[in-house]
């Protein structure tokens, strides 16, 4: 699995219950590395970067839970649309919460 992809792993577990805001923390930690030698993978950078500061935010007190589950589905929204990655087995659980897009090219989407 790419770095997008184990990232998306990670998140669609927490926000399904699988563990704690705190656990995906400490799960995190371990693409500290992995994060900073994909100088090039500027998606999986930022969808790191965003997770870690949304779990910053709780742990001050600046964020409530429910305020950081609804930023990373959000998230995950963008990471899937601009990625085309999908972990779909893992994500079941979440997706009628999620916005519907089109799978079609953009030369085929119908216009408004």
């Amino acid at each position: 699995m790419d770095l997008v992809g184990g990232l998306q792993a990670l998140i669609f577990s927490y926000l399904r219950g699988e563990f704690t805001a705190r656990d995906l923390d400490r799960q995190l930690a371990a693409y500290v590395r992995p994060i900073a030698a994909a100088r090039e993978n500027a998606e999986a950078r930022r969808l790191y970067g965003r997770t870690r500061t949304l779990l910053s935010e709780l742990g001050y007190g600046h964020r409530d839970e429910s305020s950081v589950q609804s930023e990373l589905q959000s998230l995950m929204w963008h990471v899937v649309a601009q990625t085309q990655t999908f972990v779909p087995v893992v994500a079941l659980s979440i997706a009628s919460s999620l916005p519907q897009f089109s799978t079609r090219p953009p030369s085929a989407v119908a216009p408004a």
